[in-house]
């Protein structure tokens, strides 16, 4: 299994404590490639892929999770899906752009998200209506917003890290975790989470360095007991029939006014990038009803 995309889910602190390490190098540089994102682009949206990795990961019983982040920033909409079976995928309106740095000397996220907007998230069990929830963005840097939401929508107390390393190499170091104190920890064990967490300065950059998500799991809270891990991985299962179905779905009308002046059709997926072509036998205007 590859450490430069793991994710762990672990207990500790007597199972008081909830934790999931994750790094999600390969994940964030496929996603940089397929939308040819710039570095600012590609760190929130970097951010935004790795959150929903570990937020995916609370849920078991939920089929997919979509993290919806409309701040009033340059980037636009950015979206990111994770399934229960480890995959991620997003998009983002303007990958390709571009904000002055922060005055420390590091990629402004919350300015190219915006400060302000709205965070939405999407838990479909697979059955019944999805259940959607919202919070106010906080900060548009990502890890901070995710945090908000959890403590909004669950009144659960919870610590978020993501990061993202961009050089002139493409992404060196991506990941994050998620903490959650779950009831019943006394005074000390509090303040050694709180401790812990507040040593862990440059994660994006350890990762870089070698940290793996056990490395991080150890960092966060020494002795623990590992649930589960998985490989997770940039993939969309939106595939060339899905279009042809969704096409199809337009009505037959709406579908021949879209072929009136053409042969051929093309629908590029938002979240690979791919396009594929679809002539009219495929949509069923050959005489045959859609299907």
């Amino acid at each position: 299994m590859s450490d430069t995309n793991r994710l762990v889910h672990a207990l500790a602190f007597d199972d008081q404590v909830r934790m999931i390490a994750c790094t999600s190098t390969g994940i964030v540089a496929e996603a940089a490639r397929v939308h040819d994102t710039s570095p600012v682009a590609t760190t929130a949206l970097g951010r935004l892929l790795t959150g929903a990795l570990l937020l995916g990961a609370t849920h078991k019983n939920a089929t997919r999770l979509t993290l919806q982040l409309q701040g009033k920033g340059p980037a636009g909409l950015l979206l990111a899906r994770a399934g229960a079976d480890g995959t991620v995928y997003g998009t983002i309106s303007n990958p390709q752009v571009e904000v002055p740095l922060r005055d420390d000397g590091k990629l402004d996220v919350g300015g190219a998200v915006g400060r302000s907007g709205i965070l939405q998230v999407v838990r479909d069990l697979g059955f019944g209506e999805p259940y959607v929830g919202a919070t106010a963005l906080v900060s548009g840097e990502i890890g901070d917003d995710l945090a908000q939401y959890l403590y909004d929508s669950e009144q659960i107390a919870s610590a978020f890290g993501v990061g993202v390393n961009v050089t002139s190499q493409g992404v060196t170091g991506a990941g994050g975790f998620l903490v959650q104190i779950l009831g019943g920890l006394d005074e000390h064990a509090v303040w050694e989470v709180e401790h812990r967490l507040r040593s862990i300065t440059h994660l994006s950059q350890d990762i870089e360095d070698g940290m793996t998500a056990y490395d991080l799991l150890w960092r966060l809270a020494g002795d623990h007991r590992v649930l589960e891990e998985r490989e997770p991985r940039y993939f969309c299962p939106h595939d060339r029939d899905y279009y042809r179905r969704r096409i199809a779905e337009l009505g037959r009308a709406t579908v021949q006014e879209l072929f009136q002046d053409r042969d051929t059709i093309e629908v590029t997926c938002e979240f690979t990038r791919q396009t594929w072509t679809f002539d009219r036998a495929d949509v069923g205007l050959t005489g045959s009803p859609l299907n």
